[in-house]
């Protein structure tokens, strides 16, 4: 039985490269781990490369030729950005819309864009979660400045999801919170606690 290919794209970053962990060891039976990183001869990407079940191959992510190659024969991507709601940079957004034109052109039907933090790290640097909840204490993202490419998206016929892994690590346990937000606008949430 043919294995679904996953691509994780800016996965040589330590939050790509995580994702990248997770899919392969998770989904081992059934998934193909496609690692696209910039370059091979960072430390993250000659990591990626001992994993089991993950092909890594180089594409800069201003290059729509090089992430249309590389995204050939994928099925569904991750795209790791450093925001949840918006993107942080004009080259972000960018690169986000030559990854959505190269999964387009491949037929991949469904891309992650997905963010990571580390409430720890947050809270030495005197920053906060970017998971706010309202008054009500609802949590109600709007991605307003990404309006656009999920215009874009629905264009092309591509399922865009957004993806926050909010990691609460403590001493004695493992915890996060993992929100997902799909087209139809519902809020999935999954908490995960496991003690070490």
């Amino acid at each position: 039985e043919e294995k679904e290919m996953v691509a994780v794209l800016n996965a040589n970053t330590p939050n790509g490269k995580a994702l990248v962990r997770g899919l392969a060891q998770n989904g081992s039976d059934a998934v193909v781990v496609v690692a696209i990183v910039r370059v091979f001869t960072s430390k993250n990407a000659k990591e990626l490369l001992e994993m089991p079940n993950v092909v890594v191959k180089v594409a800069d992510l201003q290059d729509e030729a090089a992430v249309t190659r590389a995204l050939d024969g994928v099925h569904r991507a991750f795209l790791c950005l450093h925001q949840w709601e918006e993107f942080t940079s004009r080259l972000e957004e960018d690169q986000a819309r030559v990854v959505l034109r190269a999964c387009a052109v491949n037929q991949v039907s469904h891309l992650v864009f997905s963010t990571f933090e580390d409430t720890k790290q947050l809270r030495n640097k005197g920053l906060k979660s970017q998971i706010v909840p309202d008054p009500q204490g609802r949590i109600q993202p709007k991605f307003r400045k990404m309006k656009p490419i999920k215009r874009e998206a629905r264009k092309c016929r591509i399922r865009l999801t957004h993806m926050i892994t909010s990691y609460l690590d403590q001493e004695k346990s493992k915890k996060c919170l993992c929100l997902i937000m799909g087209e139809n606008g519902k809020l999935i949430v999954q908490p995960h606690f496991q003690d070490v």
